[in-house]
């Protein structure tokens, strides 16, 4: 009925990445002159990581908000076949209902007669 394929989205490699951030801003750091220029290359790559991150969380989350709105549809269309079908039962047994009590009003009439 639901499709478990859908509710798969791409990994996230957030630990990965957000360790190499870390790393890369750490305080630790030295910021001497010379560096400035790789730390400036180093931060831009940080940057271009967590943007890369986003990304990828952006997607993974639309994909399940994607399978979440399909699930919903299918079970939307399940929900009303199945209140169709007891529907179909409960109008079923009311008719059979209705024609016992009328079998039995013919008996009680005929006693009277």
């Amino acid at each position: 009925m639901f499709s478990r394929a859908r509710m798969h989205s791409p990994p996230l490699r957030y630990g990965k990445r957000t360790q190499s951030a870390r790393s890369a801003l750490s305080p630790g750091t030295k910021w001497e002159s010379d560096s400035r220029a790789r730390s400036g290359g180093r931060l831009f790559a940080v940057v271009t990581e967590i943007r890369a991150e986003i990304r990828d969380f952006r997607s993974a989350t639309t994909a399940s908000f994607n399978a979440l709105r399909a699930d919903f549809g299918d079970l939307h269309t399940h929900v009303d076949r199945g209140f169709a079908e007891m529907r179909c039962k409960l109008d079923t047994t009311a008719g059979w209902q209705q024609h016992i009590a009328d079998l039995i009003q013919r008996l009680i009439n005929g006693q009277d007669r």
